[in-house]
């Protein structure tokens, strides 16, 4: 055989090679590249499928000074107002039962609640928190939020709930000297807390420490 022959013999068995060759990866898949699939279309949901929300959706704090009180439960006590860690005072009726209660101003929340008619309020709600002080009434339950400073790191100051009809007279005398009332007459109805509350004038508030 002349080299001419060979060396065309050789090339013809060299492209039957490599045409087998190209044949088999054609049969086989490709590899997916990160871009390919990055341009892959997601699956959608069926739908029945159920969606979660991916985030924690904020819950909205509702206060609830009534049930936060305890108003209507046993007394820590018995029959005769009693003091604990809670509270900063309670008042039981005759049956020793809770009739009122003052608690920090910034554990119970929500006082007045907005259903309730605000019989005084000093200073203005847009003034610049400080001193304050307000006085609702809803039905025969009495709200008070008084301020003593809205400035501190910590708002001071006490909230107090009661049920009218149910506190004793010394009870009710205590929380109207707090406020600068007189004794008498003692307040015992929410028409007396309305005749009362247009004495309260915008003078500086009475700071006493004891008992709250």
């Amino acid at each position: 055989m002349t080299a001419r022959r060979r060396r065309l013999a050789l090339a013809h068995v060299l492209s039957g090679a490599l045409l087998l060759c190209a044949c088999s990866r054609a049969d086989r898949p490709l590899a997916s590249t990160a871009a390919d699939r990055a341009r892959a279309p997601v699956p959608s949901a069926g739908p029945d499928a159920e969606v979660h929300d991916p985030l924690p959706r904020d819950e909205v704090f509702v206060p609830d000074p009534v049930g936060r009180s305890g108003l209507g439960q046993p007394c820590p006590g018995g029959a005769d107002s009693g003091l604990d860690r809670t509270y900063l005072a309670v008042f039981c009726d005759e049956s020793g039962r809770i009739s009122g209660v003052v608690m920090p101003v910034d554990v119970l929340h929500g006082v007045p609640p907005p259903r309730a008619e605000v019989l005084h309020e000093h200073p203005d709600p847009r003034d610049v928190p400080g001193q304050s002080l307000t006085v609702a009434v809803e039905g025969e339950r009495l709200w008070i939020r008084r301020v003593t400073c809205g400035r501190c790191r910590r708002v001071m100051g006490w909230s107090m709930v009661g049920d009218l009809p149910r506190m004793r007279a010394e009870d009710l005398v205590q929380v109207q000297a707090r406020l600068g009332l007189p004794a008498e007459p003692v307040l015992r109805d929410a028409r007396a807390w309305r005749e009362a509350s247009r004495t309260l004038t915008r003078e500086r508030l009475p700071a006493g420490r004891s008992p709250w």
